[in-house]
């Protein structure tokens, strides 16, 4: 089994239960699992764009879809998927009827142990698949390739079957002179023997089985149409047509085809629109660069470089114009870059320099170079006079680095500081003796925050949310605060990525909510007040199967008002996501929780995600707060959405307010509630006095 392994399950259920339980039950085998929930065909083939489904689990119960239709829509959609269907144990259902239907396997939902085994074996049967696949996908590919490859080659090459010629290339017909294939098909090969070899060709024949892997080669006296002796060496090799067994042979070109070669490696490493190399060859050199590391100790640099604005410039150009600008851009850069070293065209908009040298002053000369070359050109692209610039993120490699990915990551974490100063800049990438890679960096992440957990190295921090229509709900921001063993405050920013991307963030997500449930019940008994405690939830939490139920019982557990939990997603987690959005927002609405959704507003019609999830408040985006006093756009966008959500029935919700003139301007634009630094920073209890805030 390979832990790292991704299953993709969907499940046709409407028990949230047995789904959270057959989840634990198949992690606790060992496999790597995403189970989704679907509910008819169409949630089917949606979970089927982005990714291969290689199991699918049916309640025979479920009341709006039969087994025998779905196995049906399956097999048109993906035959190669395992259907398990799961049944009560007082479920009247037959083996026989259920397997014609289409199902691999019928489970009783209380057999554990057949289930068990039923996934072990299922499961295993989807690995020896899929390596059959990849190997069939890969057999077909080089089929492809040789028939290409034989086309092109100067090579004579011909297939024989059972001796007779099958096809065969120009090279071949010109060799024995012969204007085309219609002269030989079906005619033996051995009609191109001299009599002398006929013999010593036969007995070879007779040896050779082309089903096996076997290789070998023969050199043979050979006549033309013209009766011609000549003698060739002849290269036979096993191959297939249409599926069909046969013999390839190769008569070599005696003449010298090393620049035939040489052309085709360099057109499979170049990028087609700038003429650059391509991205493969640049993660290939830049392995063997990290690699020669170990011995040469040769340390060099790696640029990274982006046009500025380039969304803006495509808007404006359109599509071809925009390759006329990458091209015009990476014409420009070649000019410039120094000889031998290694400029590719990364992907898009983005290009890759790997230069032999790793002094600082000689990086950042470079990089000015570079930054010049672009500034100064004008690119006339379809009657627009474009100035283009670039921003380049630069880091040095050294003995540090071991893979390709993090010199990726770190110069890319480079150019985005260098994007974010403006246009024109460079940034290097700094790089402290021993630090970690990526993944290294994420998992101890994951480690330290499990640990802070435990050890209660987690604090829980308030922040107001303010009314400005003066309702008389206290509502509170509330977030995790980390301390390091030493006691000093952990920024958000240095382990939430690593926390949601190893799912780590669950635990956190969860340790949150009941701190925040505890908390609660604690002001519930001391005071009469009415409260609203938002909480962010993470991507991985979003997609956690079991966030449900488990919520469930921790409010069985502490009985708390109506609407006093609100709970918080990324909208731009929320959009590729509708269904599983969608689904958490109603399970909360059944739990008497609100739903909000954070950075609001981006896109020409926000509020069409309405017409998908049902949700309670939206906080906008923070680039709508930014210079909100002199910037007319802004305003106006604010009070379009406090409109809108007015008229939706939802509340709207303004952060990121430091000073009182933008919270002037939010009272004029109807905006119902603020939130940020202005009103008081988090704190560790929720005493903020609301009644200093009544106009």
């Amino acid at each position: 089994m390979n832990p790292e392994l991704l299953y993709n399950i969907l499940i046709v259920d409407e028990s949230l239960s047995d789904i959270e339980r057959y989840s634990k039950q198949i992690k606790e085998l060992g496999y790597n699992i995403k189970l989704t929930r679907v509910e008819d065909k169409e949630d089917i083939e949606e979970a089927f764009k982005n990714v291969h489904q290689e199991v699918l689990l049916f309640s025979y119960e479920y009341q709006h879809a039969s087994l025998q239709d779905t196995t049906q829509f399956l097999k048109k959609l993906s035959p190669h998927t395992i259907v398990i269907c799961l049944h009560d144990e007082d479920t009247d259902i037959n083996l026989e009827k259920t397997l014609d239907e289409g199902a691999h396997a019928l489970i009783d939902k209380s057999d554990k142990i057949l289930f068990k085994y039923t996934i072990k074996q299922q499961f295993a049967c989807i690995a020896i698949n899929q390596t059959f696949l990849d190997l069939d996908a890969r057999y077909k590919e080089s089929e492809k390739r040789s028939q290409i490859l034989m086309t092109s080659s100067k090579d004579a090459i011909a297939y024989i079957h059972e001796g007779m010629h099958v096809t065969a290339n120009n090279p071949y017909l010109d060799l024995f002179g012969l204007e085309n294939f219609d002269e030989i098909e079906g005619l033996p090969i051995m009609n191109m023997v001299d009599t002398k070899g006929q013999d010593k060709f036969k007995t070879f024949l007779r040896t050779f089985n082309s089903k096996s892997l076997e290789y070998r080669e023969l050199k043979l006296d050979l006549k033309d149409s013209r009766d011609t002796k000549f003698v060739a060496k002849l290269e036979f090799s096993p191959a297939t047509i249409d599926g069909e067994h046969c013999t390839q042979i190769i008569i070599r070109d005696r003449s010298d085809n090393k620049m035939l070669e040489k052309q085709l490696s360099i057109l499979s490493k170049t990028d087609q629109l700038t003429g650059l190399l391509n991205h493969r060859h640049l993660v290939e050199a830049l392995d063997e660069k990290i690699k020669s590391i170990e011995t040469s100790k040769d340390y060099f640099s790696f640029f990274f470089i982006s046009i500025d604005r380039y969304s803006e410039l495509a808007e404006q150009l359109g599509v071809m114009g925009s390759d006329s600008l990458i091209s015009a851009v990476a014409k420009s850069l070649h000019k410039v870059t120094p000889k031998k070293q290694l400029l590719c065209r990364f992907t898009g908009h983005t290009f890759c320099l790997m230069l032999d040298h790793s002094k600082i002053k000689l990086i950042k000369k470079v990089s000015k170079v570079l930054i010049s070359a672009i500034e100064q050109q004008i690119i006339n692209i379809s009657g627009h006079a474009i100035n283009p610039t670039i921003s380049i993120g630069m880091c040095i490699v050294d003995s540090s680095i071991k893979e390709s990915a993090d010199v990726l990551d770190r110069a890319e974490k480079a150019l985005i500081i260098a994007s974010k100063a403006g246009t024109s800049q460079s940034e290097l990438y700094k790089i402290t003796e021993g630090e970690l890679s990526q993944t290294q960096l994420d998992n101890k992440w994951k480690d330290e925050i499990s640990q802070a957990i435990e050890e209660k190295r987690f604090v829980q921090m308030f922040q107001p949310i303010i009314s400005l229509l003066g309702d008389p709900i206290h509502r509170y921001k509330t977030v995790p605060l980390l301390f390091d063993e030493e006691g000093n405050n952990v920024e958000p920013e240095e382990y939430m990525l690593s926390a949601s991307r190893t799912g780590v963030s669950i635990s956190l997500d969860r340790w949150l909510i009941l701190e925040t449930l505890q908390y609660i019940t604690k002001v519930m008994k001391q005071e009469e007040i009415q409260y609203s405690f938002f909480i962010t939830l993470s991507n991985a939490s979003l997609q956690d199967p079991g966030l449900f139920r488990w919520l469930s019982d921790q409010l069985e557990l502490f009985p708390i008002p109506d609407k006093t939990l609100v709970f918080s997603v990324n909208t731009e987690s929320a959009l590729p996501r509708l269904k599983q959005t969608r689904a958490l927002a109603a399970a909360l609405l059944k739990l008497k929780c609100e739903f909000s959704l954070e950075n609001f507003g981006s896109g020409p019609n926000p509020f069409q995600i309405a017409k998908h999830i049902p949700f309670d408040y939206v906080k906008v985006h923070p680039d709508f707060v930014n210079n909100l006093s002199t910037n007319a756009e802004n305003q106006d966008a604010i009070r379009e959405m406090s409109e809108k959500a007015q008229d939706l029935g939802k509340k709207l919700i303004v952060d990121g307010i430091v000073d009182p003139g933008s919270l002037t301007i939010l009272w004029g634009l109807g905006v119902q509630l603020a939130q940020g630094d202005f009103f008081g920073t988090a704190d560790e209890n929720t005493n903020f006095d609301f009644s200093s805030m009544g106009m």
